[in-house]
């Protein structure tokens, strides 16, 4: 979830290619030709998506809904998958590139021009990957996913679990990898092991000087629902300018009801509690109204605004 007002960069869904085998590529892959000629047939794929549904959308197998085709995909359950695309970057210079995978699936190592710039192992958080040091400005620029078999990477762990503690008798790998359980075989899900860039992916450009991220959460409310206390917790990437003066500015407003705090940054991170009076609140149905703040967070030095971020609570 991306809760910066303004953040400039370029979406990098859509079309791309895939390519997979039953081997890693040695080395480091830093153009299409390397993977044709490592003997790897290219295909289209689309990003969002998965291996299943490029699979698919190729004629490589059948639709895994009928009859007993699910079963079928067990066989590419130890495939090394590539996804690749190529892509121009902006010119930015007064800011730091990111790429932000919002979903892969699931151990990955991301390369971007032939370089190692991040590896994955969580299929169910964000990755958040710095790539100054490697990214193009204003050329074309080469990005390639290496997805590797979770099977693969389950086995050479050494943790030893009982069977039948936590896991279905079909699925005690599942237990050594931060993916979805229900892609080992469940109840309500035939088995279907996946792989791929499921959520979007993103180059984007932050501010050197920058709110990395906020989080607000209400603590107490009073009985009598006047009043409410607040946490704002909050991580900001400043510069060493020990002579500058740094603030946080939250506003928030729901309606008629209106809040501002204003904090003075002696450290880059923490977190700030204060109270708000008669707060509009989020009922359930049918008890009230599921009123909600639009809270906006300025990042303030000097007197100017250096970053902004905005969100609902």
């Amino acid at each position: 979830m991306r809760f910066r007002a303004q953040e400039p960069g370029i979406e990098l869904g859509g079309p791309w290619s895939f390519a997979f085998g039953d081997r890693r590529i040695p080395g480091t892959i830093s153009s299409i030709d390397e993977i044709r000629d490592a003997g790897l047939t290219v295909y289209k794929a689309t990003v969002p998506g998965n291996f299943e549904l490029d699979l698919l959308a190729n004629g490589l197998i059948e639709e895994p809904f009928f009859g007993t085709n699910i079963l079928d995909l067990r066989r590419y359950e130890n495939s090394y998958v590539y996804y690749f695309r190529t892509f121009v970057a902006p010119e930015e210079p007064d800011a730091t590139p990111y790429l932000v995978f919002e979903g892969i699936d699931c151990f990955a190592d991301i390369l971007l021009n032939g370089r190692v710039v991040h590896q994955s192992d969580n299929m169910l958080v964000e990755q958040h990957v710095p790539v100054g040091a490697s990214l193009r400005a204003g050329q074309q620029n080469f990005l390639c996913v290496v997805l590797q078999p979770a099977m693969e990477r389950a086995r050479l762990m050494r943790h030893e679990y009982p069977p039948g503690l936590t896991a279905e008798g079909s699925g005690y790998e599942s237990l050594h990898v931060r993916k979805a359980p229900h892609m080992y075989g469940w109840n309500i899900m035939p088995r279907a092991l996946s792989a791929g860039l499921w959520r979007p992916v993103a180059l984007r450009y932050v501010p050197t000087e920058r709110l990395d991220w906020v989080w607000l959460e209400t603590e107490e409310i009073s009985p009598d629902h006047d009043a409410a206390r607040l946490a704002f917790h909050y991580q900001t990437t400043p510069t060493s300018d020990q002579d500058a003066t740094y603030e946080l500015l939250i506003s928030g407003a729901c309606g008629e009801s209106r809040f501002e705090k204003r904090i003075r940054l002696l450290f880059d991170a923490g977190c700030e509690r204060f109270r708000i009076a008669s707060p509009q609140l989020l009922w359930p149905r049918g008890r009230g109204g599921a009123n909600l703040y639009e809270v906006d967070v300025q990042l303030i030095k000097n007197g100017s605004v250096l970053d902004a971020m905005r969100l609902t609570h």
